[in-house]
């Protein structure tokens, strides 16, 4: 049985040479040629470059998996101080499914999950990411590991059920060139005489927004459903609910380098029998508040 390990730290600390004079010229040479016995035997390796998928001792593969530092309930620091979150425990399960792999799993910033899937120094990245065109791209997406209810939240008794219904009305601000901000934006573009005004503001929380639904600050509030949400309105007592039928069903997905066919074929496996005998409906329950896995057929 393969095992996990977390790292939170991000990016290994880099070596530091250590400058000691040598006095005796044979010690010198002693030194110099063992640095050039390691040099040389580390460069042999065919799978030492960085971030390549390496063997353990008990042979299988050593992959690191990237998530996200503060994503809540994806990934998240919990209040003992460890890596929780649905997408480890959903790594953590894969690792188990998979006895030929041994996953790492880093716990890194949003912007690092991609950068370090890209030079090869991760070879999986979650994030709850979309099967977006530049996305299949890009990478080879295994999965889904999950959808994404894209929701309207309102204050209870209010009308609103489409996007229709939010035309002329005061919509909480969005993150700009986000999901949701490109969402609003498509639906203006298709609806040229049923336009939603959009405003952007990224530093507002989830709190804060579902907040002003409820002070009435805004009339609604469009987000997707797995980011806590239903959580932090029971937390907060706030009188708001969401509309009868989400807007739109996202499915989510891992991300893997379009070089690594084998490894995104084992993760589909093993995602396959997790959905199967299920694992990802259990995870779903106890950190969305629902079962998203019935969006996936």
């Amino acid at each position: 049985m393969s095992k996990i390990s977390s790292n939170d730290s991000g990016f290994e600390r880099e070596l530091t040479a250590i400058h000691k004079p040598l006095r005796r010229h044979g010690r010198f040479i002693a030194v110099a040629i063992a640095l050039t016995l390691a040099l040389t035997g580390c460069s042999s390796d065919p799978k030492a470059s960085a971030g390549a998928p390496s063997s353990s001792a008990g042979g299988g593969t050593v992959i690191t998996a990237a998530v996200e530092n503060d994503s809540k309930p994806l990934s998240y620091t919990d209040n003992n101080g460890g890596l929780t979150g649905y997408e480890v425990d959903l790594l953590k399960a894969v690792d188990a499914a998979l006895p030929d792999y041994t996953i790492k799993i880093e716990s890194v910033g949003a912007d690092a999950t991609s950068i370090g899937l890209d030079t090869g120094r991760y070879q999986v990245i979650g994030g709850g990411l979309y099967g977006t065109a530049k996305r299949q791209a890009t990478y080879l997406l295994p999965g889904p590991t999950g959808a994404s209810a894209v929701q309207i939240y309102k204050k209870k008794g209010a009308p609103y059920q489409s996007l229709n219904d939010l035309v002329g009305k005061n919509v909480a601000p969005v993150t700009p060139s986000g999901g949701i901000f490109n969402l609003l934006t498509t639906w203006n573009t298709e609806h040229p005489a049923a336009q939603i005004k959009i405003q952007t503001n990224d530093s507002l929380t989830q709190a804060q927004l579902l907040q002003g639904v409820n002070d009435g600050t805004y009339d609604a509030v469009v987000r997707p459903s797995n980011l806590g949400e239903g959580d932090l309105i029971a937390q907060l007592g706030l009188n708001v609910v969401t509309a009868e039928k989400p807007i739109v069903i996202n499915k989510t997905y891992l991300a893997v380098a379009k070089n690594n066919a084998a490894l995104n074929d084992a993760l589909n496996s093993a995602l396959t029998k997790l959905r199967a005998d299920g694992t990802l409906s259990k995870l779903s329950k106890q950190y969305f508040g629902e079962d998203v896995t019935v969006y996936l057929s």
